[in-house]
């Protein structure tokens, strides 16, 4: 689901040099924007199946836990095997029949939306 919706959306970088990066020049100075929605999309995976939503997807490339220094300290676990299925039957088996009942308000945020307010219904 990180993959799929990533908690930051985007971060913003200025080139400390000059570099190329797949045929475009950045200059030192210019503000780099990275995009995770993009970034998480895998067009340029080989796989054929590399635009579906799977919960089950491995191995699963995605970047919404950052990367080299900026990366979250806890994503080697959360990205364990076979830890979205425990949790997903977790979930399931916690609150089974959760269905939303209202409309989601959303916090007014650019870089790390949230939610701010979700009414669910949760099953017997």
């Amino acid at each position: 689901m990180l993959r799929w919706n990533s908690p930051v959306v985007h971060m913003a970088r200025t080139a400390t040099a000059d570099v190329e990066m797949r045929g475009r020049r950045i200059a030192e100075g210019d503000v780099v924007v990275m995009l995770y929605g993009s970034a998480n999309a895998t067009k340029t995976s080989s796989a054929p199946d590399s635009e579906e939503f799977k919960v089950t997807r491995h191995p699963n490339p995605h970047i919404a836990f950052g990367c080299g220094e900026h990366s979250f300290i806890g994503a080697k676990i959360l990205g364990a095997p076979g830890r979205p299925r425990c949790c997903s039957r977790y979930c399931s088996a916690a609150s089974p029949g959760i269905e939303l009942v209202g409309e989601v308000d959303r916090m007014r945020a650019t870089m790390v939306p949230g939610v701010q307010r979700m009414p669910v219904r949760l099953g017997a």
